[in-house]
């Protein structure tokens, strides 16, 4: 658990190789520096034709990697869902979008 002292000093952070990495993050934390940069505030999302990538062209209906979407994309959807889901969870959610069983190792899928 990452945690600030009164004295203001943070303790429990990750080891990272990069100094200056650390110190802005233990800026953030001190609430010395906004979390999303000012320039990046009022950025507009890169519109992206999905239509035309090369994997989702390719994806079958119903497949796995189709059901593993559908499960993380209705769960980004949900506000109060947490934002990261185990194997097990993603694969429960997933299964009612695959008509093949998600159960298994990696070659279980006939």
């Amino acid at each position: 658990e990452i945690r600030q002292y009164s004295s203001g000093r943070v303790v429990n952070m990750p080891k990272l190789k990069e100094r200056t990495t650390l110190l802005e993050l233990e800026a953030i934390l001190r609430g010395e520096k906004p979390i999303v940069p000012p320039e990046m505030q009022e950025a507009e999302p890169v519109e992206r034709d999905y239509a035309q990538h090369p994997y989702l062209k390719r994806m079958q209906f119903r497949g796995g990697g189709y059901a593993i979407l559908m499960a993380l994309h209705l769960r980004s959807a949900s506000a109060n869902l947490r934002q990261f889901m185990y194997k097990s969870e993603l694969i429960h959610d997933a299964q009612p979008y695959c008509d093949v069983t998600m159960e298994g190792g990696w070659g279980a899928a006939n």
